[in-house]
Parts: C-alpha cells; sequence; structure tokens
C-alpha cells in the first residue's frame, strides 16, 4: 500500500495547480474584459461626409476627429484647420507647459535653424486643455508613438501589494525556520546514531551496511519532512482565491476591481468619500434657476412663461454658442435619452429644447447657423477668460452699444457664456422684452448679484449668457 501515498500527494499537486490556473484564466479573461470596456470611449469623427461616432477601437487613418477642451487624443494626426487647441504632452516629454497647435509657426525668421513653437501634429495619450479643432488620423494602435513606447517598454507591473509582501516575508521567515529546525533534527539524530556506536549499545556493537545505512537515510528523510511540512507554500494561493472570490462579489454588486490589492485596500477602509455626481444622482445636470427679464424663474415658475423676445435670444445665444460635439437626444415624452460631449452644454441644450418647443429645436438653429458658415468665429473657453464667445452674422432687429436700433440690416451678433461674475462684471446694458436694450442699473445689477448669491449658496452652477451687435 505505499502507492497509497505516492497517489496522495499527486493528487493534492493536481488539485493545487488546478485551482491555481483556472483562478488565474478567469482572473485574467475578467479584466481583459474590463480593461476593455474601460478603453473603450466614443470619439466625434467626420467619415464619408458625415458626422458620427464610433468606437477608439473603430479609429481608422484619415478619419477626421473633433477635438475640444478636455479631451484625450485617440490616435496621432496632424491639426488642419485654424485652431487655438493647446494640449498638455506631458504624458510623453513630462513638460506641464502646454503645447499649442495649429499651421507650423518658428520662432525666429530662419525656418529651418529655429526651434518649432507652434506644431500641427498632435499624439495619443495627450490631454486637450484648451480649444477645439479638427484633426485627421495617421496612425493608430500600436502604430502611435505611444503604441510603439509600450511595446518598447513591455513593462508588466509587478508591484507587489501591502498583504502580499507581508505574506511573502513571512512565508520566507517560516522556510528559513523550517530549514533550521530540518537540519538541527538531522543533526541531534546523527550525533545520537553515532554516540549509540561508541557506547556499544544493542544493535550498534558493528557496523552492518544493510541496516545502518537505511537508519541514517531515515534521519535525513525526517529533516527533509519538516522542512516540507514548515513551508506554507499554500498560504499566498489561499488568500489569492480568496480575494479572487471578492471580485467576483463585488462585480455582482456593480463595482468593477481591476487588481486583487484593492480588495485588501477597501478591506482597511474605514471612511469612503464618495462624488454624488453620478452615484448619488444621476449624472444629468438640467437648468432648475434663471433670472431674466427682473424676473425669476423657476421650476415652480414654468420657462413657458419667459416673454417671446428672451426665448428665442436665449435659445439662440445657448444653441449658437456651444461646441458642436454636445448634442442630446430627446424622446416623444420629453426624456433625454442620450447626451454627449460636455454636460453644462447638454443641459443648456435642454433648456433650448424647452424654450423652442412647438416652434423649433435646437438641430435646426445649427442647421441654421453651421459651423463652417461663413463669417463665423468662435473663442473658446480657457480657465484664463472663464468664458466662450462666438461671432456670427445676424440678421434681424438689433440694437448697438448705446441700445439704438439697428433696423433689420445684417449685423454681426457676438455670444457669449461663461462664470457669471466675470461676464457680469462686462455687461452694461439689459435687454427689455420689446427687444430694445437699455443701461442696467446699479439697483437691478445688485439684485442679480444677490440672486447669483443665492444659486450659490444653494449649490448651483452659475452662468452669465450676454450678447452684444456689431
Amino acid at each position: 500500500m505505499e502507492w497509497v501515498e505516492g497517489l496522495a500527494i499527486l493528487s493534492a499537486v493536481f488539485v493545487v495547480v488546478t485551482v491555481t490556473a483556472v483562478n488565474d484564466y478567469q482572473k485574467e479573461q475578467q479584466f481583459r474584459a474590463l480593461n476593455k470596456a474601460k478603453d473603450d470611449v466614443e470619439v466625434h469623427v467626420v467619415r464619408d461626409g458625415r458626422r458620427t461616432h464610433v468606437s477608439i477601437h473603430d479609429l481608422v487613418v484619415g478619419d477626421v476627429v473633433h477635438l475640444s477642451a478636455g479631451d484625450l487624443v485617440p490616435a496621432d494626426g496632424a491639426v488642419f484647420t485654424k485652431s487655438d487647441l493647446a494640449i498638455s504632452e506631458k504624458m510623453l516629454t513630462g513638460e506641464t507647459v502646454l503645447k499649442h497647435k495649429g499651421a507650423f509657426q518658428f520662432t525666429g525668421a530662419n525656418n529651418a535653424d529655429e526651434p518649432v513653437a507652434v506644431s500641427p501634429a498632435v499624439f495619443a495619450g495627450t490631454q486637450v486643455e484648451e480649444g477645439e479643432g479638427l484633426m485627421v488620423v495617421l496612425a493608430v494602435g500600436t502604430s502611435t508613438y505611444q503604441g510603439m513606447m509600450v511595446e518598447k517598454m513591455n513593462e508588466d507591473d509587478d508591484d507587489k501589494s501591502v498583504l502580499q509582501t507581508k505574506l511573502d516575508d513571512m512565508t520566507a521567515l517560516i522556510t528559513r525556520a523550517g530549514a533550521i529546525a530540518g537540519a538541527l533534527t538531522v543533526l541531534v539524530l546523527l550525533v545520537r546514531f553515532a554516540m549509540a556506536f561508541w557506547d556499544k549499545s544493542c544493535c550498534k556493537e558493528s557496523w552492518d551496511n544493510k541496516i545502518h545505512h537505511l537508519e541514517w537515510l531515515r534521519f535525513f528523510v525526517t529533516g527533509v519532512t519538516i522542512f516540507v511540512v514548515a513551508v506554507p507554500e499554500g498560504l499566498p494561493l489561499a488568500v489569492t482565491i480568496a480575494l479572487a472570490f471578492s471580485v467576483k462579489k463585488m462585480m455582482t454588486d456593480q463595482n468593477l476591481v481591476r487588481h486583487l490589492s484593492a480588495c485588501e485596500t477597501m478591506g482597511s477602509a474605514t471612511t469612503i468619500c464618495s462624488d454624488k455626481t453620478g452615484t448619488l444622482t444621476t449624472g444629468r445636470m438640467k437648468v432648475v434657476r434663471l433670472w431674466c427679464g427682473g424676473q425669476l424663474y423657476d421650476e415652480l415658475r414654468t420657462f413657458a412663461e419667459v416673454p417671446e423676445m428672451y426665448r428665442s435670444t436665449l435659445a439662440h445665444s445657448v444653441v449658437i454658442n456651444s461646441s458642436f460635439k454636445s448634442n442630446i437626444e430627446v424622446s416623444s415624452s420629453g426624456t433625454v435619452t442620450r447626451s454627449d460631449g460636455n454636460d453644462t452644454e447638454c443641459a443648456l441644450l435642454l433648456f433650448a429644447d424647452t424654450l423652442l418647443a412647438g416652434t423649433s429645436s435646437h438641430g435646426a438653429v445649427r442647421e441654421a447657423f453651421p459651423i463652417d458658415g461663413a463669417g463665423r468665429c468662435s473663442i473658446p473657453f480657457s480657465s484664463e477668460r472663464k468664458m466662450m464667445s462666438t461671432l456670427v452674422p445676424w440678421s434681424g432687429p438689433s440694437a448697438d452699444a448705446r441700445g439704438r436700433p439697428r433696423g433689420d440690416r445684417q449685423v454681426h451678433r457676438l455670444f457669449t457664456k461663461g462664470a457669471a461674475e466675470v461676464v457680469l462684471a462686462r455687461c452694461d446694458s439689459l435687454l427689455n422684452p420689446d427687444g430694445s436694450v437699455s443701461p442696467l442699473p446699479p439697483d437691478k445689477r445688485s439684485r442679480l448679484e444677490a440672486e447669483l448669491t443665492q444659486f450659490t449658496i444653494e449649490g448651483l452652477r452659475t452662468l452669465t449668457l450676454a450678447f452684444r451687435d456689431f
């Protein structure tokens, strides 16, 4: 029956190897699926002459990508339109200075020898900090500069968690202790064996190869057994399996965990600080307050009560002075089914549709004022200006800076939106319900500032919309 012991050992090894292999395979499959979902970002592109959304994995060379502030550049390419893009390339170069993108500009007169001040080249993985622009895709995937860097580095993340490090240290300590204990056991047994021959004990009067060789060999086997038993080779495996089951449990609770060490960290957490947007709320913004023409409108006082002149002006200001990447789809019941782009602008577009209900929509306004329309010019939002402006040709009732009507001749109208206190400080006139413009009196300015303060106290994001005719 000596074969039973060997079979038991073989079975134990088979079970351990099988469990490890299956667990690693399942974990790898889950992480691949999670990484694919995490990296699957929709990109705004112009393909076959029409605007559409495609997955970042479906980008091909020749696609035209619309970039705006906050976007991560999805591929290598070149900016081919006039733009004021400012891109952070610190993840590639380590430099924190923003790089402006556009037509080639050199720092000196001798273009061949002077360094480039502005370049049209953009690289995958960099961050758009300011401006808007169009770029044509020249390289995707591993053919990008970032992809080639990853291929060359080919570094695996071997950093161990705190728990794994402590387990490794404990395993090494127990292994050393087991080795010392096994060696001492063999040494003691050999000394005892030798003293038995010295004292001429029973069966130790003379050396017999058939008996005594097997006896000292058993001493060695005993020492090896002590060493093997002392080594906790199954402890890291047991911890890994436990963490893997924790990952699966958290996935059933809609918590995506990429690293097993995250379960260790969460197990030690006592307080969790969570952003409410998208967690405690729907993650979708909407307009809830409006101060217009000296009156305050909110959810109790419907926006339908806003005078017609204000509704038209506000809607055109919101739609024209917004990024074309921002768009919403609304169902027949008035519910937003899809929103793309900046959350604030999407909320304003829904507000514009509310103001234009029954007469028009934000899509119709955009068709009337296309992004490539003649005479259109935009200054995107930046952290320095804290506002965004768009100049378009305007036909219809208008007034000059002093409030004098211009008649129905074509002029240019500059729409501006931005931080409430910044834009308000630049305003000196007020639009009246009949379309005329009158100076903004100090009492109304004070009241408006008080309303803005109240909005801020309520935790609302405040914006001021303004315009000027030229």
